[in-house]
């Protein structure tokens, strides 16, 4: 559907946007016709990848950027939730709600929530901030922390956990437990 006095296009269809090394996909949706803005009902699904590059032939590969930036790994990351979700490339954020997952494939980490509002570099197009709120999660391992909350920032690769904190670590050391 489109209306010309609100400058908007929605549907309640199934949609996938990509652009660049994103793919947004979820049920339902209103955007501008630029894209810039745009807000998915339900059943969102957010993937971020290495960005494709053409190189010449002659040039040696250069490492691609990736998502590091999290601190759960290097590869892709796959962010759903139940939705909504609203994105803006231009002010270059999203924002998650209900029961909201991020998974840096091909490694342990995840970060579960009830909400998480992203922001992205204007540069790398990666993650520069996360800032997860309500029955936060982490899972990296055998190894979970509990939070009321959480913020990452990825140019120091800091996780600093917020509302009454409960960390769960295991070890392969064996205890040394004197007589």
């Amino acid at each position: 559907n489109w209306s010309q006095k609100d400058q908007m296009i929605s549907t309640s269809d199934k949609v996938n946007i990509t652009k660049g090394n994103m793919t947004a996909q979820g049920q339902g949706i209103e955007a501008k016709p630029d894209l810039k803005i745009a807000k998915f009902e339900k059943d969102v699904m957010l993937t971020i990848g290495e960005q494709k590059k053409t190189q010449k032939p002659a040039e040696p590969a250069k490492p691609a950027e990736s998502t590091d930036g999290l601190g759960f790994g290097k590869g892709k990351m796959v962010i759903t939730c139940d939705g909504p979700m609203e994105m803006s490339y231009e002010k270059q954020y999203a924002i998650f709600q209900d029961n909201v997952k991020v998974d840096s494939q091909g490694d342990q980490g995840i970060m579960i929530a009830d909400k998480m509002t992203i922001t992205f570099s204007s540069t790398t197009k990666q993650i520069d901030k996360m800032e997860a709120v309500g029955h936060v999660k982490i899972i990296r391992g055998e190894n979970t922390s509990y939070s009321d909350g959480a913020i990452f920032t990825a140019s120091d690769k800091r996780l600093v956990l917020t509302g009454r904190p409960k960390l769960e670590m295991f070890t392969d050391e064996g205890l040394n437990v004197s007589p």
